[in-house]
């Protein structure tokens, strides 16, 4: 009898190093991720940079050449996952949005971001990249970036280039009216104690979408085995057929 497998691809914001929980996840799903435009070895693209994006992300789930896949997204690379789940709605089953907003703005009433926190990472990441990734991302990551990691995702993605991601992902504008078209099982991911990404924006999220599905970790996603189990149970309770990720 056949077992369907899962698929996921992972949509990265500065590198695909920073999903921590790929080898977890692919003791029970396939899994794909890849860098941005001009990191490591993927090479700069001409045109507008979040249509770049979003053709990249998009060539890559062609690459995968699965049927239907979950598309996970982490912060800064949420609005290319929802805008992609839109492009390719009959290859999406479910999408998972963690720091998850369907906004982000910086400052003012109920911002979806922190200004302060903010202003500070960008004068960090422009000043001492390195201390940027090993303790402004830490913050994320609950310390789980060390010093070898933190040097092999400068190598991919120097303090230029993630300032330059940053700026990309966060103008998009909001996504409520990209989701809101949306017919597939949604989860929402907060991550408790974030410094960045507001509880406001968060439960602004929740607001607008109240059939979405809802959890929040500890630790940010993308290094915490709590949202890894997270996602499997999402997974299994997906109503979807994957022909072509079939094992005997």
């Amino acid at each position: 009898m056949a077992v369907t497998r899962p698929a996921i691809l992972l949509l990265p914001q500065a590198t695909e190093l920073e999903w921590r929980i790929r080898p977890r996840l692919e003791e029970w799903a396939d899994v794909t991720s890849y860098d941005p435009p001009g990191v490591g070895s993927e090479p700069p693209r001409d045109g507008p940079p979040f249509e770049v994006r979003l053709g990249l992300a998009a060539e890559q789930l062609d690459r995968a050449g699965w049927d239907r896949c979950v598309l996970v997204a982490d912060g800064w690379s949420t609005p290319i996952a929802a805008h992609l789940a839109l492009a390719r709605r009959s290859a999406v089953a479910g999408l998972v949005l963690t720091h998850a907003t369907v906004s982000y703005r910086i400052g003012g009433e109920r911002p979806d971001v922190n200004q302060e926190v903010w202003e500070a990472f960008n004068q960090l990441v422009a000043s001492d990249a390195r201390n940027f990734v090993l303790y402004g991302l830490g913050q994320f990551t609950g310390g789980s970036y060390d010093e070898a990691l933190v040097d092999e995702i400068l190598e991919r993605a120097p303090a230029s280039t993630i300032q330059r991601l940053m700026a990309e992902t966060i103008d998009v504008g909001p996504i409520d009216d990209v989701l809101a078209q949306l017919d597939i099982p949604l989860l929402f991911v907060k991550h408790e104690g974030c410094l960045q990404w507001t509880d406001e924006g968060y439960a602004n999220a929740v607001a607008a979408f109240p059939r979405a599905k809802t959890g929040s970790v500890s630790q940010a996603p993308p290094v915490s085995e709590e949202f890894a189990d997270m996602l499997r149970q999402f997974c299994a309770e997906l109503d979807w057929v994957m022909e072509t990720n079939q094992l005997s």
